[in-house]
């Protein structure tokens, strides 16, 4: 009997974190990357991006992302930026503020 393929054992440990660690990259392409660029060709020297209620990723499987999660990703991908979690209030409206939790890149 031959197979065409084999499967190591340390192959196979490594496929429980995979989908969260393709999550945290889909995310952070998906929703950060573009926009951090798109603000770093405007002549800006830092992006805010407000975090999502519950960070939640589903493709073909549910992952809950945290915080923690994103940062420690994002102090791979970036790894000369100040990377942080922020709350700032943001006018939104005349006369209308809304308090804003996300993470701060800032690369100045």
């Amino acid at each position: 009997m031959s197979f065409t393929q084999t499967y190591s054992r340390s192959h196979l440990q490594t496929l429980s974190g995979r989908p969260k660690r393709d999550a945290i990259k889909y995310y952070i392409d998906a929703e950060i990357t573009d926009n951090l660029l798109r603000a770093a060709r405007q002549g800006k020297t830092s992006y805010f991006h407000v975090e999502d209620s519950t960070m939640t990723y589903s493709r073909m499987y549910s992952v809950t992302l945290t915080r923690d999660d994103i940062l420690d990703a994002l102090h791979v991908k970036f790894p000369e930026c100040t990377i942080s979690y922020q709350e700032n209030w943001v006018d939104t409206k005349v006369g209308v503020r809304e308090l804003k939790k996300g993470l701060m890149i800032d690369w100045s």
